[in-house]
């Protein structure tokens, strides 16, 4: 019963079920509503995704650069400084380009880059999917890289992206080349991917390229350059042919073969290509190669200007002052004079000493494999001293595997340093006097007759290796040479090495400029309106003291020498560059005064109060003090120095112009329109014409007869002056012709030791002056410095200074502003009246 009524309940429930799965109404009813559901999960998923897919694109174009048209060009474009001719002296960008018009891009080229990168470059609208799938299958059956499949287009997209690797960045590689390809001819995409393309040595584009490896134009190149141009954007680094030419050889064999596939070349163009040798120029190094200093200046002048951006980005034109050819000149000039002035100090000793026989076989295997190639004359090596032989007087030395003597004529100057000795009086007569086995020294290689002035006497002599012992020079130096007429900066050497020192001494070492200090004092004494000084002012060369006797300060200048002259004209003690007289002359026309008529004159460094101001005791720069000694060759009117004649933008618009009117790089329509602004704008007058005159005229006495004698084997009228500091810490020589005015300086950086005690302006400043102005004047006709109106000449008596009289024995012809001529003969030298000028001591 139990079971009966509990079957009889369950089967109506069994019944429904069966019911419901039996009805297809119901059935029907419930599958079109599942039905319906998943088509608007379908339609949902399908709006979100192309609302998704817009989105992403609309974001990811927003972050593209804007290239609708070669308008919208504007590449990463490196500051290119140019020389006064032309010449790229410099370059300052990340991405060394340079771009040239499509037409001139040979079509060989082209089809070089279109067989090895993109062979359907003409066909796709962007993106070749049949070529990605090609490259990943023979890269797969190569087990590595061996093609890409990234068309030129693509290529191109990518160059304007991060070089990050992600989906983010291979998305927008491809909007950008879809992009491009819709908005720009075949012939605009290659011209993008020409100028754009990585090619190696932060060249980008065929034209940088074909400069870093061939040293020559894109147009230029013949067709085994140009198949190895194209064979290296798969990996630059890798097929670079300044680093792994096999590597690129192989590389260049595809592209070759590729061609003669395409069409483009037959076979025996690819194998003659490929069988021809190619010159392989190295990467230059203009920045330090050419004028370093100058570009420096002009880098550092650039970003302070313009910002740093614009200097590496922005395709600056900077046209320079600069003369390579005199900058060269000032480079030999330096090198010379600083290591004949270090030979002067003496030997500092050798670099090391090995004392055991095993140290000296380990040095010279390794000099042995550092120095494989055979020794070239003008080139320093590493030796080894192996003997000291004083009854020969020679050492015999070993660079490498190569053994040669080093005679005693080619160490004459290696004494040990001593400032209070001249080297001519302190030469050394023994080899074993600065030398021993088993030192380490520099030589360098010369040949018999250049060391001795002769031929040698016998076969073996002739036939054995000579040397000379080397040695760099610690001492520093500078030039700096400017063109007055102009203002232009022609030449500028800021010390001995620029990779060891950027510190540019030229502009930015403040040094004191000892009596090249002087004309400026006696040009302000000969404007002063109330002390009337002239060329025959006497002036008595006598001992003077500060009138303080318990001050520590107490100073008591000398001349040099420690001698006294007695009585003095204004010219002479200018000429023969007397101190003591220039002090007179500085305290009677006032120091407050002087240092005003300094500035005036150029000088912008703080000046110091005090009686040694004529003599140097404060510093100045180079620059400052070439830019005063140019207003006296003007005759008077400044022409500020500049470095830079004109700079252009990107798109040619001039930025700064510097030029005058007779500079080569102005078309001959500006030249016209700038010499009439020239006329209508006189310079301005900073000294009378005549006070410039006469200190001009005193100037080149000091090279006829002064301390600058030596400057007279120039053999052109020249005038200048020397410049010796105190102990000899600093020595100067500011010297001009009409055509160019140069300054010398010679010192040390930290004043840590003199130059030498006899070590003055006119022995260590001037030779260089001299050896630097006669190369960069060969050829030139002499030019005379114009008399200006106002000014007489009188013949008068040198030593007193009045007209001369028939029977006066030392006389010259002396100039003078008109009126200020003397009007009194000379007389028996008795004495001067008691009267004249400075008889007495003048202690103050």
């Amino acid at each position: 019963m139990g079971d009966s009524e509990n079957k009889a309940k369950e089967e109506p429930a069994a019944m429904r079920i069966e019911v419901i799965t039996a009805n297809p109404r119901i059935v029907g009813g419930y599958g079109r509503r599942l039905a319906r559901y998943l088509y608007f999960l379908l339609c949902l998923s399908v709006v979100t995704g192309l609302f998704a897919g817009a989105g992403a694109y609309i974001y990811f174009a927003s972050l593209l650069p804007n290239i609708d048209s070669l308008h919208d060009y504007k590449p990463r474009l490196p500051t290119i400084i140019y020389d006064e001719t032309g010449r790229v002296i410099g370059q300052f960008g990340e991405e060394r380009r340079e771009i040239v018009p499509f037409e001139k891009v040979p079509k060989l080229l082209i089809q070089a880059f279109i067989a090895s990168e993109d062979s359907s470059f003409y066909e796709h609208s962007g993106i070749d999917y049949i070529s990605i799938l090609r490259a990943a299958w023979e890269n797969l059956k190569a087990g590595r890289v061996v093609q890409g499949g990234s068309t030129l287009t693509q290529q191109v997209a990518k160059s304007f992206l991060s070089r990050e690797r992600s989906l983010k960045r291979k998305i927008m590689e491809a909007i950008l080349a879809r992009r491009l390809e819709s908005k720009l001819s075949k012939q605009d995409i290659l011209f993008l991917y020409l100028s754009q393309i990585f090619l190696g040595h932060k060249a980008y584009g065929v034209q940088a390229a074909a400069k870093n490896y061939f040293g020559k134009n894109v147009w230029d190149l013949n067709l085994a350059e140009m198949t190895l141009i194209a064979g290296l954007p798969q990996a630059p680094s890798k097929y670079s042919p300044s680093v792994d030419m096999k590597a690129a050889k192989e590389r260049q064999k595809y592209v070759l073969r590729r061609m003669v596939e395409e069409g483009f070349i037959d076979q025996k163009m690819a194998d003659e290509a490929f069988a021809q040798k190619v010159e392989i120029k190295p990467v230059p190094n203009l920045y330090d190669e050419i004028a370093p200093y100058f570009t420096e200046y002009l880098r550092n002048y650039i970003q302070e200007k313009y910002g740093k951006k614009a200097l590496l980005e922005g395709g600056l034109k900077v046209y320079g002052t600069v003369d390579t050819r005199l900058q060269d000149y000032a480079r030999k000039a330096i090198s010379w004079g600083l290591h004949r002035m270090d030979k002067r100090q003496g030997f500092r000793g050798p670099l090391a000493h090995l004392a055991s026989q095993t140290q000296r076989l380990e040095f010279l295997k390794k000099t042995a494999e550092r120095y494989k190639d055979a020794l070239k004359k003008g080139e320093v090596y590493v030796g080894l001293v192996t003997r000291v032989d004083d009854d020969t007087q020679a050492a015999t030395v070993r660079v490498g595997n190569v053994q040669g003597v080093l005679p005693l004529r080619g160490m004459w100057w290696a004494r040990k340093p001593n400032p209070e000795k001249t080297p001519e009086a302190d030469r050394i007569e023994k080899v074993s006097q600065a030398l021993s086995a088993g030192d380490v020294i520099l030589v360098e290689p010369t040949d018999y007759k250049s060391l001795f002035g002769r031929r040698p006497r016998t076969q073996e002599k002739a036939e054995s290796t000579v040397f000379e012992l080397y040695q760099e020079p610690i001492v520093q130096g500078a030039l700096y040479s400017v063109e007055p007429d102009s203002g232009y900066v022609k030449a500028m050497i800021g010390g001995y090495d620029f990779d060891e020192s950027r510190f540019n001494r030229a502009i930015q070492a403040c040094r004191q400029p000892g009596s090249a200090f002087k004309p400026i004092v006696y040009s302000a004494a000969l404007s002063s309106p109330s002390k009337k000084y002239t060329p025959s002012t006497v002036v008595i060369d006598s001992p003077i003291v500060t009138d303080d006797l318990d001050s520590a300060d107490r100073w008591k200048p000398s001349n040099y020498g420690e001698e006294f002259m007695g009585d003095l004209t204004f010219r002479e003690a200018l000429v023969e560059s007397r101190n003591i007289p220039s002090v007179k002359i500085l305290v009677d026309i006032g120091i407050p005064y002087a240092i005003e008529f300094a500035h005036k004159l150029g000088i912008k460094s703080p000046l110091k109060e005090e009686p040694g101001l004529v003599l140097g005791s404060s510093c100045v720069t180079m620059e400052e003090l070439a830019s005063v000694y140019g207003v006296f060759v003007r005759g008077g009117t400044r022409m500020p120095v500049t470095y830079v004649r004109r700079i252009f933008d990107r798109h040619g618009r001039i930025l700064e112009d510097h030029t005058v009117f007779w500079d080569e790089l102005l078309p001959p329509e500006d030249q016209l329109s700038r010499l009439v602004d020239a006329l209508g704008h006189e310079p301005k007058q900073i000294l009378s014409p005549q006070v410039a005159y006469i200190i001009t005229k005193l100037l080149r006495e000091v090279v006829q007869m002064g301390t600058g004698v030596e400057a007279s084997r120039l053999g052109l009228p020249a005038g200048g002056k020397t410049g010796t500091t105190n102990d000899q810490y600093d020595a100067w020589f500011m010297g001009f012709t009409k055509d160019l005015l140069t300054s010398v300086w010679i010192g040390h950086d930290h004043y840590e030791r003199p130059l030498g005690k006899w070590e003055t302006g006119g022995k260590a400043a001037l030779p260089i002056w001299l050896r630097y102005m006669k190369a960069a004047l060969k050829g030139r006709p002499p030019r005379e410095f114009r008399t200006p109106e106002g000014i007489v000449f009188r013949k008068i008596d040198r030593l007193t200074g009045l007209l001369a009289r028939p029977d006066t024995r030392h006389t010259l012809i002396e100039a003078y502003i008109q009126g200020t001529e003397p009007k009194e003969y000379t007389h028996l030298r008795q004495g001067l009246e008691e009267d004249m000028f400075f008889k007495h001591d003048l202690d103050f």
